[in-house]
Formats: C-alpha cells, structure tokens, sequence
C-alpha cells in the first residue's frame, strides 16, 4: 500500500473536520470551534489570524483539554491552507490520534457544537 505525506493526511482530516462546519461554535474572537470527542479544533478565516494567512485549522488531542478548556501540551495540527490549493504546514505530528479523530468526526454522538463550560475569552452567546 502507498504510503500517503501528511499534506495528503490533513486534507483527509481537515475535509472530515469542515464536514461538521455546521456544529462549530463561532467565539468572540472568530474562531470557529468544535469539541470532538476528547479533541478540540480551531478553524479559523482568511486574515483572523493575520494578513497573509489562509484558512487554518488547529487540532490538540486528548489529554491537552481540561474542564475549563485550558489548553495543555503541544497541538498536534496547525495548518493553513489557500484558495489557489496551496498547503502551508506550521506543524503536524503524526500519530494514533489521525485515526482516533476520524472516528470521532464520522460518529454524531461525539460532537459538541459548543462548549458546555462557560469561559471568560472565549465565550459567545449561541442562538
């Protein structure tokens, strides 16, 4: 079987990921956020996170969220991405959690569109 790079391993995910856009919860700061699981995934516009960057996704894994959605470790993705098709990779560690992710986002029972935990930066009424 051919080995596939991790550009080819993150439009995988990040396609599964923007397939639940609809449950994202928008922030205060324009994040788009969507608790999988025990993952948490920031997307984010074209210029939020500054001139010149595309669209980009941001993934920590298991383990990095606590109750107050403090966020401990590395991510595990941070990746943006343009119209044009170009793949711009900040960081992507390979690893089980690919895998566990995709499981995640194929089951709607483990998808919250919001946080159920009030937070002080992040929190945006939702309609």
């Amino acid at each position: 079987m051919k080995r596939i790079n991790r550009v080819q391993r993150f439009l995988v995910i990040r396609d599964a990921v923007m397939s639940r856009f609809p449950d994202m919860h928008q922030t205060q700061r324009g994040v788009h956020e969507l608790v999988c699981g025990p993952f948490l995934v920031h997307f984010t516009l074209p210029g939020a996170n500054g001139m010149g960057r595309g669209f980009n996704l941001q993934i920590w894994p298991s383990g990095t969220v606590d109750a107050g959605h403090i966020l401990h470790g590395n991510k595990v993705a941070n990746v943006d991405w343009f119209g044009d098709g170009r793949v711009e990779i900040i960081s992507f560690r390979s690893g089980s959690w690919e895998q566990e992710l995709l499981s995640f986002l194929s089951d709607e029972g483990n998808i919250l569109a919001f946080s159920p935990v009030k937070r002080k930066r992040h929190l945006a009424p939702i309609l």
